[in-house]
């Protein structure tokens, strides 16, 4: 800014803006040393002072997100796209077990359920995996139009979503509600 003002008062104010942003060459202007200097001040400190204030806006974003409660983060999720359901007719809310026998993501999520809040306690982890993806199933009216066999994918789908992201910070959702 100060070298602005300063511009403004050796090259003129039009000159000095049009130097800033690269509209005129330094070396068109009635003092061109220090127009370059200006020029170079438009490079280099414009994009570092936007990025600054971009970098700024983004990080407000994204700590408001993460203060979002369990209840907030389901009332903002859109409709989960739930894993395809099997071809058989026998549609059911898998088990840890079943998630554990699955692998991959899956695996660590059991693994980090029954480790992190329920100290290695299987059953309760049970009960309240039961207890958690019943509680998303009865709440959620985005289940509502869905098939039965639909519903129930889905509902797992985003309890294991919020389930998991808790698990990795040490809490249940079960636990913290008494389900």
């Amino acid at each position: 800014m100060l070298l602005y003002v300063a511009g403004g008062a050796v090259l003129g104010w039009r000159a000095a803006y049009e130097v800033l942003v690269g509209l005129t060459a330094p070396g068109q202007t009635r003092n061109a040393v220090y127009a370059y200097v200006l020029c170079l001040a438009g490079w280099m400190v414009v994009p570092a002072f936007i990025g600054g204030a971009a970098g700024y806006l983004l990080s407000q974003q994204i700590d408001a997100r993460r203060r979002l409660t369990e209840a907030e983060l389901l009332d903002d999720m859109s409709h989960p796209a739930p894993p395809a359901p099997a071809s058989s007719g026998g549609l059911r809310i898998r088990s840890l077990v079943d998630l554990h026998a699955e692998g991959g993501d899956a695996r660590r999520f059991v693994e980090a359920y029954v480790n992190s809040p329920h100290g290695g306690d299987h059953e309760r982890a049970k009960e309240h995996w039961t207890a958690t993806v019943q509680y998303v199933a009865d709440r959620l009216d985005r289940l509502e139009g869905l098939t039965p066999g639909e519903a129930a994918m889905a509902a797992e789908w985003l309890a294991r979503t919020v389930a998991f992201a808790e698990a990795r910070l040490g809490k249940c959702f079960a636990c913290d509600r008494g389900l």
